[in-house]
């Protein structure tokens, strides 16, 4: 078995753990590589402009501090090219409201999503994969299948017995798949209708991606 820093690809992408020390490693990578092409980021910044990548990197700031995350670098030039970030999670956590901002309807629409989470969780806590990007440079090399493979190691060292993954790009959703996580729960972007505004805020959403998943792999 692996350990949870082996090389992702042998000799050219390196993983480690990502830590407070790479606070800015990681907001390059969620505001220049995540933001552009996220499907549901690239509706709200139509709208607001500039502005996604601030609060987001708030939740990112956060979730550091649960020592789940994981950054891929080129061994050879030290550049960072990827990450994952794991959220650490547990039904029944005491779920905190912000006031409203352009991301409320986001938070509504995961809400939607995860409301059956506990009949396929358990009482186990687990770990949320809450954000995850790799460089387009460096796309097409197996380094988000290997670095989500390794995820599973660091959800293992922290006691979770699942992994789950809220999964708005065909691509996460495929990759997942193959990965072995099951499909639990669906939202079609062109039917979630916002409880508050009333609006179908999604509906623009690029093709060729088209829905929210909620997908869930038990860890063993």
């Amino acid at each position: 078995m692996a350990d949870i820093e082996q090389d992702l690809i042998p000799g050219k992408i390196g993983c480690r753990r990502l830590v407070a020390a790479d606070e800015d490693a990681m907001l390059d990578l969620l505001t220049n590589h995540f933001v552009p092409r996220e499907p549901i980021c690239k509706v709200i910044e139509k709208s607001y402009p500039g502005q996604t990548a601030a609060l987001l990197a708030i939740a990112g700031k956060g979730i550091i501090r649960d020592n789940g995350s994981l950054i891929a670098y080129d061994k050879k030039t030290g550049e960072n090219v990827g990450m994952i970030l794991g959220s650490l999670q547990h039904v029944g956590n005491e779920k905190v409201t912000p006031p409203e901002n352009i991301i409320s309807p986001v938070m509504r629409l995961f809400d939607a999503l995860l409301q059956d989470i506990s009949s396929y969780v358990g009482d186990s806590r687990y770990l949320v994969v809450a954000f995850s990007t790799v460089k387009e440079a460096y796309c097409r090399q197996g380094i988000m299948t290997n670095i989500r493979k390794r995820l599973e190691l660091v959800a293992n060292e922290l006691n979770c017995g699942y992994i789950i993954s809220e999964s708005t790009s065909i691509y996460a959703q495929r990759l997942t798949e193959n990965l072995g996580y099951s499909m639990k729960n669906e939202i079609k972007f062109v039917d979630h209708v916002d409880p508050v505004t009333g609006i179908r805020f999604m509906k623009d959403a690029e093709p060729p991606h088209y829905c929210i998943r909620l997908m869930v792999k038990k860890i063993d």
